[in-house]
């Protein structure tokens, strides 16, 4: 076989879940076919802050940032900075010792050396059109560099997120995939929306965390120590339906209901001592394998 050097473009330092589990599945993938694969450590200057201990910044209410809604992102996260300490050390361990991520780190696109044979994209909301405080795609996960034109270029799995492009957004979006020489994408909508904008073959396959076997995702697993069955919920958004279904299903089955649900002052539907605010990627995997019973919001 021909062993290619593979360097993968995602969002690995994304203190989520699916973001670093994706990247460590995809990474584990292209390893056991035999390739040389690493992880390009490219985090944009507009990412900086978005998982810091102290980004007091508040989201906008309405379009504007208001001193109330500053204050009171403020104080929640003062609050629970012991928890976050937990979340931001677990999530920053995962990403050091399992994702094998490039030596040399990098802001821009530019700075991403020839070094590879391919570069693939993915997956994750890698395409989304609003990251953050800014507006529009950043070209660097369409593999726009390196600029040798021998290296081969594709995505994975890619997402968007919200699909609701305006004309202007497709055009760009329609130039930026044909930088790539093969696509795939996660989703069927996001599918439909690519194919009438190139000539070339799109598909859609399956997240990476699909890719290894329960026994690969098995070697992170850490021991049961809880002894009780239990139901987990993972809520990430806020879904009534989802809170009723998982009550429902714990209250038939007599399970204990196990929430995970990140740092969060508002009020549980569940028992505070049910809640597990800083369970890193390891831990999360963990409830996983030993649940009766998951109920998600998302994924």
């Amino acid at each position: 076989m021909d062993i290619k050097k593979i360097g993968i473009i995602t969002f690995h330092r994304s203190h989520n879940y699916g973001a670093v589990l994706q990247a460590y599945a995809l990474l584990t993938t292209l390893k056991k076919m035999g390739h040389n694969v690493e992880i390009i450590d490219y985090w944009p200057k507009y990412r900086e802050g978005d998982y810091s201990l102290f980004n007091f910044r508040s989201k906008p209410n309405n379009g504007k940032i208001t001193l109330a809604s500053t204050l009171k992102t403020s104080l929640k996260r003062v609050l629970t900075l012991p928890n976050r300490w937990k979340v931001y050390a677990r999530f920053n361990n995962f990403i050091k010792h399992r994702l094998k991520v490039a030596n040399t780190s990098n802001q821009l696109g530019s700075g991403i050396a020839d070094k590879y044979d391919v570069i693939v994209c993915g997956s994750d909301q890698i395409w989304r059109y609003k990251s953050g405080r800014i507006a529009g795609f950043d070209d660097v996960y369409f593999a726009k560099y390196p600029l040798n034109k021998n290296v081969t270029k594709l995505s994975y799995g890619a997402s968007m997120g919200d699909m609701d492009l305006d004309e202007d957004a497709k055009k760009i979006f329609s130039k930026l995939i044909e930088n790539l020489d093969f696509i795939s994408v996660r989703e069927d909508s996001l599918l439909e929306l690519v194919k009438p904008l190139t000539i070339k073959l799109a598909v859609k396959v399956l997240d990476p965390v699909f890719l290894i076997s329960e026994a690969e995702w098995g070697k992170l697993i850490k021991r049961n120590d809880n002894k009780k069955k239990y139901l987990l919920f993972y809520h990430f958004l806020e879904n009534q339906e989802a809170i009723n279904l998982a009550k429902k299903i714990a209250k038939e089955r007599k399970l204990e209901i196990i929430q995970v649900r990140g740092v969060n002052l508002n009020v549980s539907p569940f028992s505070p001592g049910n809640i597990k605010h800083s369970a890193g990627p390891i831990d999360f995997i963990t409830l996983i394998a030993y649940a009766d019973y998951v109920v998600s919001t998302s994924y």
